[in-house]
């Protein structure tokens, strides 16, 4: 199922007649929920069970009733709409899912080495001596923070335009660029948050490692949420990653639909910002 080999897969106990008598549950169904398919086998089978219990009759089943019940045929006439291509959806869905992965992993990675040789001690030094003052530097320092993140967001969101430029108009390419954005912005308040307590070149490799990974394959990047267990799902709503995936896989008429989702990224953005500048005050203090 999880290689859509199969939409369902449906296991029939021996003692299915009986069950089906004594009104218990008859089958077990095991079914890829990604799929409308498989819930169209679930109903055809309930189908077949309710018109088996309707035929009993002294103790047995009149199967050729129910065959000839089942043979019916109703007339649709289908409307005629826009055809989508779901291949093209997939591949938004899974490039933009991927570049959370990315993003994480460079941000962290990229800004952290630069602000680890703004760290050390001859530049320091340096900066206290000089005319520069703390405000003014500090500024500079996040407004480059900024700058470089803002180039890396940009080259992913120009690479799905490159790659696949000629469909932007058949999906929904605003709410990718968007949900990207917020998401960028979030973990920039995450990289200086990670910054401000620490200046290890290790560690920040270890931090980006555990953290582009591990939220990857807990919030649906690596492994759809569907599939996910209970557990893992409730423990993935404690990192923006989830939030950033449950947009990307929801069709949206406006943002309205995904506020909730928009507004949990940007209270994380808030928190990591918060305890960045509590830990960086410290730090000044010392």
């Amino acid at each position: 199922i999880f290689l859509e080999i199969a939409d369902a897969v449906i296991i029939i106990p021996e003692d299915f007649e009986e069950k089906v008598i004594n009104k218990e549950k008859a089958i077990e169904v095991y079914r890829d929920d990604r799929k409308i398919e498989s819930y169209q086998i679930q109903n055809q089978i309930n189908k077949f069970i309710s018109f088996v219990n309707a035929s009993r009759e002294n103790g047995e089943f009149d199967l050729e009733a129910v065959n000839l019940a089942l043979k019916e045929k109703a007339n649709v006439k289908m409307l005629e709409s826009k055809k989508t291509n779901e291949s093209i959806n997939e591949w938004f869905y899974y490039y933009f899912n991927f570049t959370s992965y990315v993003i994480i992993a460079i941000y962290i990675t990229v800004i952290g080495m630069v602000m680890t040789d703004f760290s050390e001690a001859n530049i320091e030094s340096r900066r206290r001596v000089s005319s520069k003052k703390n405000i003014q530097f500090n500024k500079e320092i996040y407004l480059g923070q900024f700058t470089l993140a803002a180039i890396i967001t940009s080259i992913f969101i120009l690479g799905s335009i490159i790659f696949r430029g000629k469909y932007i108009g058949e999906v929904q390419f605003s709410k990718y660029v968007v949900n990207t954005i917020i998401f960028s912005f979030t973990i920039l308040s995450l990289t200086f948050l990670i910054n401000t307590i620490t200046n290890n070149r290790f560690v920040k490799n270890g931090i980006s490692t555990v953290l582009s990974l591990g939220t990857s394959f807990i919030s649906g990047v690596m492994i759809p949420q569907e599939l996910l267990g209970e557990k893992v799902v409730t423990i993935s709503k404690f990192f923006p990653t989830y939030y950033y995936v449950r947009i990307n896989r929801t069709h949206i008429r406006s943002f309205l639909d995904v506020k909730y989702e928009i507004l949990m990224q940007l209270l994380f953005a808030l928190a990591f910002l918060l305890m960045g500048l509590y830990f960086s005050r410290i730090k000044q203090r010392a």
